[in-house]
């Protein structure tokens, strides 16, 4: 079996931020392979805090290598560090990401996805040539999409969107506790609640995911079963006359964010 698709064992004792090893090894060798292609990967460092958008970059230094798989494409690929042991990170791990073998050598690829908050094994995988095994702190950003500032939603389909840690619990609540909608998070890493039970007038709405959370203002204006927000004769939104007419919306005012410690 190809090295890069090796299972790999994590030891009990690896510290935050630190390579990966391979307990077996003497050396405790990072896990990647200098041998077959002469690749590590330039940045991020290890231990860095990462997030979706963030740019990961490896070099080939073996000439021989390079010329034969110049082109070819390399997939980034993410594993949650609890998930490691016992488990491939090519085979087990999910692409965030994937670029060419560019003819000087470097791989820079943008991660397009994400995973779970916490500890993560980043890994270039390819037949040939692959490196890193590098663990970083994965921490998504969790936050409010939809609507925007001032943009109204009807009461009756109040839905708002934002995005989080994959597979965690989005709860919404009212400032005295009351639950008025949860989700989970999608892989994509985005999640989408319909707000209900929501009194008439300006409420604060609070968004948790674990150990963050933020505020949110909304003006809740009256109840409306079916009018539309967009004029279906000009196509234009409807303005402050038809709020007069008792249009029911949801119109966030502002946001604030915390987290836990």
């Amino acid at each position: 079996m190809n090295r890069f698709l090796r299972t790999f064992l994590i030891s009990a004792t690896v510290a935050v931020g630190a390579v990966v090893t391979i307990p077996a090894a003497a050396s405790a060798a990072p896990i990647e392979d200098r041998a077959a292609g002469e690749s590590r990967i330039l940045k991020p460092p290890a231990s860095s805090t990462v997030a979706p958008g963030q740019v990961y970059s490896m070099t080939v230094y073996d000439a021989a290598t390079l010329e034969a798989t110049v082109g070819e494409t390399v997939q980034l690929v993410a594993l949650p560090l609890r998930l490691v042991p016992g488990q491939s990170v090519c085979g087990s791990g999910i692409q965030i990401g994937e670029g060419p073998i560019r003819p000087d050598g470097t791989i820079e690829i943008t991660a397009t996805g994400t995973v779970e908050d916490g500890q993560t094994v980043i890994y270039f995988c390819h037949p040939r040539v692959g490196g890193g095994g590098y663990i970083y702190t994965m921490d998504n950003p969790f936050e409010l999409r939809s609507p925007g500032a001032d943009e109204g939603l009807p009461v009756d389909r109040a839905v708002v969107t934002g995005v989080g840690s994959p597979g965690a619990q989005v709860d919404a609540r009212t400032a005295d506790g009351s639950p008025v909608g949860s989700a989970v998070v999608g892989q994509d890493g985005t999640w989408s609640v319909t707000l209900s039970d929501l009194a008439q007038g300006p409420t604060t709405i609070t968004f948790t995911q674990g150990s963050k959370s933020f505020d949110a203002d909304f003006t809740i204006v009256s109840e409306s079963e079916s009018t539309p927000l967009v004029d279906p004769v000009s196509g234009g939104a409807l303005g402050a006359s038809a709020l007069a007419l008792g249009l029911g919306v949801l119109v966030l005012r502002r946001r604030r964010t915390r987290t836990a410690v």
